[in-house]
């Protein structure tokens, strides 16, 4: 049966992205009107402003001339959102976008630029130039689309399972419409309990096939008892079923052979789990130890992605044994 999606998935348009992300805000605010206070405030923070969204009520209100008992009300706002697909934003658009806003009226207006990455220092510094020019009092935010999802993530615990669900939706939505710009830098640690020996020892996490990973990821990480005990660079991942004593592989992936025994070998060893059919199997290099402690408190809910650039000592052509080095020790949220 296949899983309803909250979130349109068959068109890139520009619109659709901009309508998928309003909706996934959305969800946020009518989940906790306060976490999405915080992320809201947390895109406008370079601006100074402190936006209080949503119902206020408040006691004794004084008036010019009188004293309420008591006063409900809702501050003013409004974000305006241009969205490119390809870090594509002209400077004469936005610049139209901040005309617009300041011919309305209200007490905090805000435009947000939001794409792959946060627009460049000279896109800014243009876009600022024209708001003081106008005497505008427009602020000017931009956010990626990777950004806004971090930013969400740290707002909701991992025991909040069903809004955990929507942001990998969501995040699912974005690296298959490439929203993401440099989706193959990150690692995706998943949990590893009962399977981790085998895990080590061929070097080889499996799951079914039905269970989406965005496929962009170069690493993976392990995690159990609170810490990432071993990180390992994705080489193959192929979909197979084992039958008699054939490897029967079910995606367009060359394997070698040594690759083929190595996962006949975990699927016959593995005895607590029938891998035999319905199952993909994630071929690294080689998983090296390492202890990258979780700070915070309560377990890892399955899975979790880290950019590599937010890693520890991380560098360009780090190798796994180094990486897993520089995190042997650390500690993460």
């Amino acid at each position: 049966m296949r899983k309803i999606h909250t979130f349109q998935k068959y068109s890139q348009r520009e619109n659709w992205v901009t309508n998928n992300t309003l909706l996934f805000l959305s969800h946020l605010q009518s989940y906790n009107n306060k976490k999405f206070e915080r992320v809201i405030n947390a895109i406008l923070q370079e601006n100074n402003l402190n936006l209080n969204v949503g119902v206020n009520f408040f006691q004794q209100e004084r008036g010019s001339e009188s004293v309420l008992d008591g006063a409900i009300f809702q501050e003013e706002f409004k974000i305006a959102i241009e969205t490119k697909l390809f870090d594509n934003f002209s400077t004469d658009q936005l610049k139209h976008h901040i005309k617009s806003l300041s011919a309305e009226s209200g007490k905090n207006r805000v435009l947000l630029a939001l794409s792959k990455s946060e627009v460049s220092n000279e896109i800014k510094s243009q876009v600022i130039a024209c708001i003081k020019e106008m005497s505008s009092e427009i602020k000017f935010a931009s956010a990626s689309f990777s950004g806004l999802i971090d930013l969400v993530k740290e707002n909701v615990a991992e025991y909040e399972v069903d809004f955990q669900e929507i942001i990998d939706e969501f995040r699912e939505f974005c690296a298959e419409n490439e929203l993401f710009k440099d989706e193959s830098e990150y690692m995706l640690v998943l949990t590893a309990g009962t399977s981790i020996k085998e895990n080590l020892e061929f070097g080889i996490y499996y799951d079914p096939v039905y269970r989406n990973h965005n496929t962009d990821f170069r690493l993976i990480g392990l995690y159990c008892n609170k810490s990432i005990v071993a990180v390992g660079e994705v080489q193959y991942c192929v979909w197979a079923d084992l039958v008699g004593n054939k490897l029967e592989i079910k995606n367009d992936v060359s394997v070698p052979e040594a690759i083929k025994e190595r996962i006949k070998e975990i699927i016959l060893k593995t005895s607590y789990y029938d891998i035999h059919e319905g199952h993909k199997f994630y071929v690294v290099d080689t998983f090296t130890p390492t202890n990258y402690l979780k700070r915070s408190p309560g377990s890892l809910r399955g899975k979790t992605y880290f950019r590599v650039l937010d890693l520890p000592g991380w560098k360009p052509g780090l190798s796994t044994a180094e990486l897993a080095k520089n995190l042997y020790g650390k500690e993460w949220d």
